[in-house]
């Protein structure tokens, strides 16, 4: 897929700042920021408003599944792992064991925690619904937003 023209659409929502950025065939990656950026919003980037107002409806319980394209970059591996955590169901917490597991790699529970924190597209790819064993786990965007992003989906371990 050609990403060399990559569009960015900002919006403050429920869950905070987040800037989506892509092309209009797919987002490429999802980060939330601290600041509004020092670039004009690109208000012509349609997928970018799409996602935006999906992420506005699941952070007001409206929403269970996104209709996104997505197109995360990285290793053949961390692929692997990000398709297998679109398998967890909305409102269910599995463990990274569990996602070992499901992607073939039983013994790899840190390879598994490593490809989860370098998702670039959270919540869309729901990396906050890995927890470790005994606890949260991490999550790239802080562990207030993990513990939020639990809350709103009143998610349980299955």
């Amino acid at each position: 897929m050609n990403q060399t023209i990559v569009k960015r659409y900002y919006q403050n929502t429920k869950g905070g700042l987040i800037l989506i950025c892509g092309n209009e065939q797919a987002i490429f990656s999802l980060e939330f920021l601290k600041s509004k950026p020092d670039f004009e919003n690109d208000t012509s980037y349609a997928l970018g408003k799409k996602a935006c107002t999906q992420l506005q409806e699941y952070f007001s319980g409206e929403r269970q599944q996104f209709d996104i394209s997505c197109a995360p970059q990285g290793t053949p591996f961390q692929k692997r792992v990000w398709l297998a955590l679109q398998k967890i169901p909305y409102g269910q917490l599995w463990t990274y064991k569990d996602l070992a597991e499901l992607v073939e790699c039983p013994k790899g529970y840190q390879a598994i925690g490593q490809a989860n924190g370098k998702n670039p597209i959270p919540i869309i790819i729901p990396c906050h619904r890995v927890v470790a064993k005994n606890g949260p786990g991490g999550f790239s965007a802080g562990m207030k937003m993990k513990y939020f992003l639990i809350k709103t989906e009143s998610a349980k371990r299955r």
